[in-house]
């Protein structure tokens, strides 16, 4: 966990410092910093869109938010006070403009990092390959801000600009752990 909190508080730098943050600076980055989150391989950055600038969002990137259904299919979002589209990604498949808050259990985990500042997690849910999986949220306020900049949860969610997210295997991470417990517990003796 300290790992993933780490890489997403690296990619919060990496957000706050560069102003014109695009992809090609976000694959660069995130490729180049790999050896520091080895258990972190998905991170993703996704821009807080209210919806009343939701059309102009939208237009500029000439396609609409969308989620997936349980069949797979790209649907565009339903309407919402906002959303949290994916605007850079690190994993091979191009989710972009995926709204992760279109679905309630992760949109309260979301929510969650928003108003409160805090490093967040979503219940573990299971994905088509059977691995368990929780999203990790931090919210972004800007440069040079961060959620002791502000008094109360309305001033946090005023302020919110996006979230850095990352997608942690607990299937994995458990694994690893157990292996390397069953290695200290058979050094042992």
């Amino acid at each position: 966990m300290e790992n993933n909190l780490n890489a997403s508080f690296v990619i919060i730098g990496l957000v706050a410092s560069v102003p014109n943050l695009n992809e090609d600076v976000w694959l660069s980055f995130t490729k180049q910093t790999l050896f520091l989150r080895p258990n972190v391989r998905r991170l993703v950055y996704m821009e807080r869109v209210l919806d009343v600038n939701r059309s102009k969002f939208e237009a500029s990137w000439n396609r609409s938010i969308f989620y997936l259904n349980t069949t797979g299919a790209m649907v565009r979002r339903d309407n919402d006070t906002e959303y949290s589209p994916i605007i850079y990604e690190t994993d091979d498949k191009s989710y972009v403009l995926l709204d992760p808050s279109a679905y309630p259990i992760l949109k309260s985990a979301i929510y969650a990092a928003r108003d409160t500042g805090l490093f967040t997690l979503s219940p573990a849910t299971r994905r088509a390959n059977n691995a368990w999986t929780m999203g990790a949220y931090l919210a972004y306020y800007g440069p040079e801000r961060d959620a002791s900049s502000f008094s109360t949860a309305a001033e946090l969610r005023q302020a919110c600009l996006g979230y850095v997210a990352t997608v942690l295997n607990v299937t994995e991470i458990f694994s690893r752990v157990l292996m390397r417990y069953a290695s200290v517990a058979n050094s042992k003796g």
